[in-house]
This record gives C-alpha cells, structure tokens and sequence, in this order.
C-alpha cells in the first residue's frame, strides 16, 4: 500500500486536552500513528518533523492560530489533508479556511457521525 493509498499520521492541534485525548482514542481505534499539539509553533514543528497526511486542526489556539498553521502547512505541503475543527461558527472564519486550503469544517461539539465519515475519507 502506497503512502498515496492510505494516509497513516495524523496530527491533531487543539488547546483543549479533553478535545485532543477525544480525537486521540478515536484515531488510535484506526491503528495510525498519532501526533498531539496544544499551540500554533508546536504544530508547526511537529508538521516539520513528522510530515503527517492528515491535521485536525483547531482554529482558537495559543501562540500562531489555526488559520494562522493552515496557511504556513498549505504554504509547505498543498496535498496535505487539513480539516479545521472549531467551536466557532462564524462565516468569516468558514470562508478564510476554506480560501487558505482547508478540505473540511466542524464545528465543536464534534459530530461523531461527521468526524467518522471525514476520518474514512481521508484516511483511505
């Protein structure tokens, strides 16, 4: 199975650590690598080091935002999978991300039926 096929690290970015251990158990249920970060600049070295397939990226964290860590990760790697995970609902933040290059948008609390089918998708 080709890197192309199958995407096996995901990084996960949000400062809330119920959010990220949630995240963390439902991926780990899917035997891929897992990567945890609770601010921008953490993420961003994580991404350098790891280079994950896929992020769940949370837009209100500390130290670079998560519109912020998109545009800097789309700017390094187009064809990485970025989906921003955020309680805010607003259209201004929808349609930055979606500008900047994000591939999907959920809104908090997490949709277990949503995050299952975009983690499928992104994961196959």
């Amino acid at each position: 199975m080709s890197a192309k096929e199958s995407f096996r690290k995901v990084l996960i970015v949000d400062d809330e650590p119920e959010v990220v251990e949630f995240l963390r158990n439902f991926l780990k249920r899917r035997s891929v690598e897992v990567h945890l970060a609770y601010q921008g600049l953490e993420a961003l070295a994580i991404f350098e080091k790891e280079s994950p397939d896929l992020v769940l990226l949370d837009i209100g964290i500390p130290n670079l935002d998560g519109l912020g860590v998109l545009r800097r990760i789309k700017e390094k790697s187009p064809k990485t999978k970025v989906v921003m995970i955020t309680a805010k609902n607003d259209s201004t933040s929808v349609t930055e991300a979606k500008k900047i290059g994000a591939d999907a948008y959920i809104t908090k609390p997490v949709d277990l039926a949503e995050l299952h089918s975009l983690i499928d998708k992104y994961l196959k």
